[in-house]
């Protein structure tokens, strides 16, 4: 399932807020910069297909996770288990906040993994997995 819609306004206001308690980095200071130029939230129009609408937990919206594969790549980090273990988990939340997460409350690397899993999937086989197989038809 997934999460309600944030907008993009909302995301760069979240970004804002949070940004005001935080180092930022020197190394990755243009980071934010450049995500909070991209409005990713319709993304989530192209990936409605990709997750079931009425089963399953409330997972992380698909915006924020093609968004922290942005911020990882802006970073130089090639590794999705590097950029969860070294950053995302980060003690001061800043690649958590520009990737849209609250701190402490990040995708594991398995969530990552799923994500690019979901978008190399045919699109035949998309709802049987993610929903379960049709009901078949009386006649």
């Amino acid at each position: 399932m997934l999460p309600p819609l944030r907008r993009h306004c909302e995301y760069v206001e979240f970004v804002n807020d949070s940004m005001k308690f935080i180092e930022i980095p020197k190394a990755h200071a243009d980071v934010p910069e450049k995500l909070v130029l991209l409005d990713l939230t319709p993304i989530r129009l192209l990936m409605l297909d990709l997750y079931c609408i009425e089963k399953g937990r409330i997972g992380y919206a698909p915006e924020d996770l093609l968004r922290t594969f942005l911020a990882m790549v802006f970073c130089g980090i090639t590794s999705p288990s590097t950029w969860v273990a070294d950053y995302l988990q980060d003690p001061l939340g800043f690649y958590a906040t520009i990737s849209g997460f609250e701190k402490g409350d990040v995708p594991s690397v398995g969530c990552l993994y799923q994500f690019i899993d979901r978008l190399m999937q045919p699109p035949f086989t998309k709802w049987r997995i993610h929903c379960g197989k049709p009901k078949s038809s009386s006649r």
